[in-house]
């Protein structure tokens, strides 16, 4: 069944929740199956979201590259390096279109590439562009198209993020698998950034899920517990979100642990992830709600129901946490300690920037400014205070504090030999009182008025010199009778 022929909602279903299929009536069973299959293996194009840049521009690009040579195609080919995330529905509808391209043409055109490289779809350091150009084959066979192809997979392997990666890994099967030798290089380059999209083929056809699976393998990124191993708050976002979408059941334990994460981004994908695996996830989230109140759910709560009141319970253990740790910096504070009090202060707004206590840090970070101002080290004067400014936020301080920001940088403008006003009159219109504005403002403004009196005076004696020069030309050296004629003609 080809892809073109599915309704909006049998491609939706097939998509989503392919085990809906499967609870219809008997007779619709080999259709649905056979929806299903299409539509994991042959994904319908991204479709661009507004603002996004239009499939129409990015095609007249790849076909600037693609129909040229030279230095035009080199700048066509530079310009579409420069596209960002808001190209990829775009790139990714036009790499759906290249695999009508005959599959002929475009073995034929890899296999030259491989011809030149020793067996590679890549000369040393390069990628199957660099190959194709180095062929320079120009005929009507699959080049051109096969140029095309590998113009879109460096543009979104340059983008690098998950959206990017997915129509790359899909169309590992394209053209009877021709391509596989290079989109299997380009993960591997591209390393765990590359994880999340493996991990969505899990649900596509059976050669293509091998292949996602044997690849993770080979990067030691196979189960769940070795794919969230990252540093990457994004990424590991991405993994997560992933796992709950092909709804790998054995990824549950390991989405529980980040729901109580510290960084929120990724809290908050490992709680979205947990509420779609719905039932399947039940037990496990009575578990850890129990292991952590010490009570047992309530007796007709509802996987979202259970998963809502564990996340609930996490977040008040949290804040208890939180909370604990300001006070105890709150306390280094009043004990006038306060490297100590700052190394609180800061593990507090590291797991919770928000905290709705934050006013209560201020002192201590202006004290810290101030001392830095003291040790004339005014750039992590500037950056304390700063900090200070984003926790008052539209508190009573706040125009005080952002006044002697405004003088700080106007200060360190003078460090580097740029003597401007407007900082320390930002300053006086935030806060009228401040003393070392208004005197640096009048130091300066008297400054500028002594720089004109000097220029003026230079001025005028420029002209006086240059009538004294004009009159030794008119004079000087004449005879008095020819001083007089001179004096007449010029009159």
């Amino acid at each position: 069944m080809k892809l073109s022929r599915l309704s909006p909602l049998v491609l939706a279903l097939a998509l989503s929740a392919p085990s809906a299929f499967a609870q219809g009536e008997k007779g619709d069973k080999g259709a649905a199956a056979a929806a299903a299959s299409a539509a994991s293996a042959e994904p319908a194009p991204a479709k661009e979201e507004q603002g996004a840049l239009s499939f129409e521009e990015v095609d007249r690009m790849i076909a600037a590259a693609v129909d040229s040579n030279g230095e035009t195609q080199k700048k066509a080919i530079d310009s579409l390096s420069r596209l960002g995330q808001d190209a990829v529905p775009a790139l990714a509808k036009k790499l759906h279109e290249l695999r009508k391209e005959r599959q002929g043409g475009v073995f034929a055109a890899v296999k030259l590439v491989k011809e030149a490289n020793g067996g590679k779809t890549a000369p040393e350091g390069g990628d199957l562009v660099d190959g194709l150009l180095k062929v320079q084959k120009t005929d009507g066979g699959g080049y051109k198209a096969t140029l095309a192809i590998a113009l879109v997979y460096r543009t979104l392997a340059k983008i690098g993020t998950t959206p990017a990666l997915r129509p790359v890994v899909q169309s590992a099967n394209y053209h009877d698998g021709a391509l596989r030798p290079e989109v299997t290089r380009m993960v591997k380059a591209l390393g765990e950034k590359a994880v999340p999209a493996l991990i969505s083929l899990r649900r596509s056809d059976q050669d293509l899920r091998r292949w996602a699976m044997v690849t993770l393998e080979s990067m030691g990124k196979r189960v769940p517990g070795d794919a969230v191993q990252t540093q990457s708050g994004e990424l590991l976002a991405d993994v997560l979100r992933a796992y709950a979408e092909v709804h790998e059941n054995d990824s549950v334990g390991v989405i529980l642990s980040f729901v109580n994460t510290d960084r929120a981004l990724v809290r908050q994908a490992a709680r979205e992830s947990l509420l779609q695996f719905g039932n399947d996830a039940v037990w496990k989230t009575r578990e850890a709600y129990t292991n952590l109140t010490g009570k047992a759910p309530g007796e007709g709560w509802t996987a979202e129901q259970t998963a809502k009141e564990l996340f609930s319970a996490y977040d008040r253990a949290r804040l208890d946490e939180v909370y604990t740790v300001l006070d105890e910096g709150l306390a280094r504070w009043n004990e006038g300690k306060v490297d100590e009090a700052l190394a609180a202060f800061d593990k507090v707004l590291a797991r919770q920037p928000l905290i709705d206590r934050k006013v209560e840090m201020v002192p201590a970070y202006l004290k810290r400014g101030d001392e830095l101002v003291e040790k004339n080290d005014l750039p992590n004067a500037l950056a304390f205070y700063r900090k200070a400014a984003r926790l008052e936020g539209q508190n009573p301080r706040a125009p005080k504090i952002q006044a002697e920001i405004a003088y700080l940088e106007g200060k360190e403008l003078q460090t580097r030999g740029i003597a401007d006003t407007e900082p320390f009159r930002r300053a006086l219109t935030l806060d009228p009182g401040h003393p070392r504005a208004r005197l640096e403002l009048d130091r300066l403004e008297a400054a500028s008025e002594d720089k004109s009196d000097h220029t003026r005076r230079y001025a005028a004696a420029g002209a006086i010199l240059a009538l004294g020069v004009m009159g030794i030309f008119l004079f000087g050296g004449k005879s008095p009778r020819s001083r007089k004629r001179s004096l007449e003609g010029s009159v």
